[in-house]
């Protein structure tokens, strides 16, 4: 049965919560620390995810990092400011600044599943111009999609990381 629920974990899988987050997952087949090594890179992800989304780290504060990111959408080019931290599971990400969203707070968390990683994204985001709920999370949920398929694709062509 176990091995069953892993394999049904390795296609990764989008919902939104109760809380409004996006929350994406999938099981990788990489360890827990060559998945956290690549993700110190802050331009790791956009590069995978390979969605226009550009990054540049801005400053630091402490362990965390200032990242300058423009992202593209069918309406305008989203730009914000976030403050990138390290935590006990993996990355948070909190807006500092943006005339495009009100909120916005990601999170990566890594799990260990035996010499596999469960890789979860978690992305809240409150845009600063009015657009429906349903758009919001639509648009969440392709971009968390396409971003663990590139992250789902690269892990398996390079399984020590």
């Amino acid at each position: 049965m176990i091995p069953f629920l892993l394999a049904l974990l390795a296609t990764p899988v989008v919902t939104v919560l109760e809380t409004g987050t996006v929350e994406g997952r999938v099981l990788l087949p990489i360890s827990v620390e060559a998945l956290r090594k690549r993700l110190d890179d802050p331009q790791f992800l956009p590069g995978v995810a390979a969605d226009g989304t550009k990054v540049k780290v801005a400053g630091s504060e402490g362990a965390c990092l200032l990242i300058d990111a423009v992202s593209p959408s069918a309406v305008v080019e989203l730009r914000y400011r976030v403050k990138r931290c390290p935590t006990a599971t993996g990355f948070r990400n909190t807006l500092v600044q943006s005339a495009h969203f009100d909120a916005y707070t990601s999170e990566l968390i890594l799990e260990a599943q035996g010499a596999s990683t469960l890789f979860r994204y978690r992305l809240a985001v409150d845009p600063s111009f009015p657009v429906p709920d349903m758009v919001v999370n639509s648009g969440s949920k392709g971009g968390i999609e396409k971003l663990l398929r590139g992250l789902e694709a690269w892990a398996q062509a390079n399984p020590g990381g």
